[in-house]
């Protein structure tokens, strides 16, 4: 792996999540994107799980993200899920600090999930974090007191589940690829708007040009790896994806700003039906450029 700075000096610090395998094993997991959904929010009258339960400098909270031990169907994760795809939100930072996330009733583990540098930032970020297989949490911690509003994007687990379903397997990218730009020097479209939405392709022939994949693969995506960046935000705010299947926007964001601020976050996100493969893109507030990059797609194993 190679890291590129484009312009003065920084310090870098980078923790391995996991990996994917290039052939599966009787323990390989598959992934299994789902519309997003909330799955906590410490804020008050949040009316999510969690509500009010802001979390104090140098504590944990345990939660439920989108699993629980009983009554099967009336949880999106399922019992034998091993680890899920979490959008980690800080607001109301009371000072610099960071999250931690992994499986509950675990040593806390020497690493950090979400960065911010001062109070009253506003930051997201992908997790791909373990989830306790008894009992179904996950533990987080900050080390100053500050919200955190979660959502829930997908999970990993081994075999078939929801009615024989097949998870899918990762196929990166040989070369990553910018596929939307709204920048105007970039000769791409208007800015977002306030409360405005947009539907982006996902244009196979990249996928079957740059991916180092099999070749009906690129024809049967069914979730990307995406990284969204958004930059001259005017307001604070917030963006949603999500498959562009006809399903309402969902309660969930997926990148989170303040004015002014260059954010940048990872999703893994559904691209609808197999014919379609699109996104949703919403902004709340303000106006917004928005850049979309293409790192790799899932596509059922073997095709």
């Amino acid at each position: 792996m190679d890291i590129t700075n484009f312009i003065g000096s920084t310090d870098v610090a980078v923790d391995v999540q996991g990996y994917y395998e290039a052939t599966s094993t009787p323990d390989t997991t598959s992934f299994y994107s789902m519309t997003p959904e909330r799955v906590l929010d410490t804020r008050v009258l949040s009316g999510q799980q969690g509500q009010g339960a802001t979390i104090t400098g140098g504590t944990t909270l345990n939660f439920y993200p989108g699993t629980g031990t009983t009554v099967l169907w009336a949880f999106p994760v399922p019992l034998d899920a091993t680890a899920v795809v979490l959008n980690v939100t800080a607001t109301d930072t009371t000072a610099p600090g960071y999250l931690t996330l992994w499986a509950a009733n675990s040593p806390k583990p020497d690493v950090s999930n979400v960065n911010w540098p001062s109070a009253g930032t506003t930051i997201p970020n992908r997790v791909i974090v373990p989830i306790n297989t008894t009992t179904g949490l996950v533990t987080i911690y900050s080390n100053v007191t500050t919200d955190v509003v979660v959502d829930l994007n997908g999970y990993f687990a081994r075999g078939h589940h929801e009615d024989n379903v097949a998870g899918n397997a990762y196929y990166p990218l040989t070369t990553s690829q910018r596929i939307f730009d709204t920048r105007t020097l970039s000769g791409g479209n208007q800015s977002f708007g306030p409360g405005s939405t947009r539907v982006v392709p996902v244009p196979a022939d990249i996928l079957a040009n740059f991916g180092d994949v099999p070749p009906r693969a690129p024809q049967s995506f069914t979730a990307v790896d995406i990284n969204t960046t958004v930059t001259d935000a005017t307001s604070p705010s917030f963006l949603t994806v999500w498959p562009n299947d006809g399903s309402p926007r969902p309660l969930a964001s997926d990148n989170n700003w303040v004015a002014g601020s260059i954010i940048s976050n990872g999703d893994l996100v559904g691209t609808g039906a197999l014919d379609q493969q699109e996104l949703h893109v919403y902004n709340y507030s303000g106006n917004v450029d928005v850049v979309i990059d293409l790192f790799g797609y899932f596509a059922p194993w073997g095709i």
